[in-house]
């Protein structure tokens, strides 16, 4: 079986945070990606080389549950990712991500981080249990 290689995504605006993990194995932050005129090229060579097989969005969903605009704009950024590959993407919820990334790392840009974190949740809600 092909080891796969899980690629964290934490979109905003103008940056978007990388994270990858390969395998089941920790996540760790990979770069931040200007988001506008050659994202979708860059990102498909990161996926190249990186050999990635799964990617994973954080979805940022209101503290009450609800679905805001930064929702709808991640929504629309997924549904674009989607169109540009044919990896699986999988939403994962991102809530508290920035702020543990802030935590952690608290001068520089996070975003890197937070699509770690947001890996990493992802990693270990779904990690296999022992047989």
């Amino acid at each position: 079986m092909a080891r796969r290689v899980f690629l964290g995504i934490d979109f905003g605006d103008s940056r978007v945070g990388l994270a990858l993990a390969p395998g089941d194995s920790i996540a760790v932050p990979y770069s931040i990606v200007r988001y506008g005129d050659g994202f979708w090229q860059k990102l498909g060579t990161i996926l190249a080389d990186e050999k990635i097989t799964d990617i994973v969005v954080g979805l940022p969903i209101g503290l009450s549950g609800n679905e805001t605009e930064r929702t709808r704009k991640t929504r629309d950024f997924i549904a674009s990712l989607r169109g540009h590959t044919a990896l699986p993407v999988v939403e994962s919820d991102e809530r508290f991500s920035s702020l543990v990334a802030r935590r952690n790392l608290p001068k520089g840009p996070d975003d890197a981080l937070a699509a770690a974190e947001i890996l990493q949740g992802y990693l270990d809600a779904h990690a296999r249990s022992p047989e």
